[in-house]
């Protein structure tokens, strides 16, 4: 008897829930008619669509205005604006071929009003403006991509390339959303050459035509860090003594013993000396610019430097350095103007969040752990490098970071 009970007490909930679930998904307010047509209809063409501008009718049951269009390929596009906003806006478009627009009011209730035709007149979309300014040129391990997003669209820039079956393959893509974005560098290509497609692509697929080119990538390798050697010239440092409770911490050789924390959650914070044993940095405190020097053992034209971190954005992490070298000894006095010296690199930690002290946001993580990388434009070969502390995240000219890894081709 108990069970026939509880049976119908369960039928009789999922009944109600039900019932519930029918009454949410109903029209805000049921019964009545279309609303009235918006009227005094005008245009301002805009990149791939337009912005359409209208009178609202007064009329208390309008919710908002849609936009409908079919687009040449045969794709339905759907705009809304709200009944508080005068205008709407159309985008996606892959012409600057004029195109009709239908326009209805709808009520709260759901209902459309009659279509009203308008005919708009897009400029040039983004993704065909971005195509036109693109130049692929050979850099090492790779291909630079270089180009001008003056609208800020949403645009993803793909490189491929010819198989010697004739098929096309796609190899990356960059993404780009931000108008200042000109210039990146597909990497890990070999030095072979190989004819480059480049095609951009937007948000609602449509296609620019690909540009092709063809390019050699110059050879590029890490070099090789079992040679590399400390200098201590006159000025460089300071540096903490033998036997000083810092020592360790604050040797040149951290920066190639290829220990560093590779995760932005890591506790690098930790008790003497265990953290400082398993990331070994390199930590120098001064009032004023210093630096450290070493040897590669070799000469190398430096085509890319990457620096990776200790500290998060705080304290004594490097903000602001350069990146000096030289390709023969450089003189003990460390003197910078030395003729012999060449500058390779400016070089900047960037915190993509922008906020301030201790708080981290949307792509600090990312950055740090990938490390801060520089591409170096300087074709002067050099053995020995020089890095000079400019500013740390506490505004002073200190450094603290954790490995330094050179991308180059070895000369004789």
């Amino acid at each position: 008897m108990k069970k026939i009970e509880l049976t119908g007490i369960v039928l009789f909930c999922f009944f109600v829930l039900s019932q519930c679930e029918e009454e949410k998904n109903q029209p805000i307010v049921s019964g009545g008619d279309a609303p009235g047509l918006v009227y005094n209809i005008k245009e301002t063409p805009l990149a791939g669509g337009a912005e359409i501008s209208y009178s609202l009718p007064d009329d208390k049951n309008l919710l908002y205005v849609e936009a409908e269009l079919t687009t040449p390929e045969g794709k339905t596009l759907n705009f809304k604006s709200s009944s508080y906003v005068s205008s709407i806006i159309i985008s996606g478009l892959a012409s600057t071929n004029p195109i009709d627009v239908w326009l209805f009011s709808v009520s709260k209730n759901g209902v459309r009003s009659q279509a009203q035709s308008f005919r708009i007149h897009p400029l040039d979309p983004p993704f065909e403006e971005v195509f036109r300014s693109v130049i692929l040129s050979a850099m090492f391990g790779g291909v630079k991509l270089e180009f001008h997003n003056r609208a800020g669209a949403e645009l993803a820039l793909l490189l491929g390339y010819i198989e010697e079956d004739g098929t096309f393959t796609d190899y990356d893509g960059y993404y780009t959303r931000n108008a200042a974005d000109s210039m990146y560098i597909f990497r890990g290509l070999p030095a072979e050459e190989k004819r480059f497609g480049i095609y951009v692509r937007d948000r609602w697929d449509n296609f620019s035509d690909t540009m092709f080119v063809n390019l050699t990538p110059l050879f590029e390798e890490e070099i090789d860090k079992s040679k590399w050697q400390a200098v201590y010239l006159d000025n460089d440092g300071p540096f903490y003594p033998v036997g000083h409770m810092y020592y360790l911490i604050n040797r040149i050789e951290n920066l190639w013993d290829g220990a560093w924390s590779k995760s932005f959650s890591d506790p690098y914070m930790l008790q003497l000396p265990s953290a400082y044993l398993q990331f070994g940095f390199f930590e120098n405190g001064s009032t004023n610019p210093k630096s450290l020097t070493f040897d590669m053992g070799d000469t190398y034209r430096i085509s890319r430097i990457r620096v990776n971190h200790y500290r998060r954005y705080e304290y004594m992490a490097a903000r602001k350095w350069e990146v000096w070298g030289c390709s023969t000894t450089p003189p003990q006095d460390g003197d910078w103007d030395w003729p012999g010296w060449v500058k390779l690199a400016y070089m900047e930690q960037i915190k993509p969040s922008g906020l301030p002290g201790i708080s981290y946001g949307e792509g600090d993580a990312e950055a740090w752990e990938a490390g801060t990388s520089g591409d170096v434009e300087v074709e002067d070969a050099v053995r020995y490098i020089r890095v000079r502390a400019l500013e740390s995240w506490a505004t002073e000219p200190l450094m603290n970071c954790a490995e330094i890894t050179l991308f180059g081709q070895k000369k004789n």
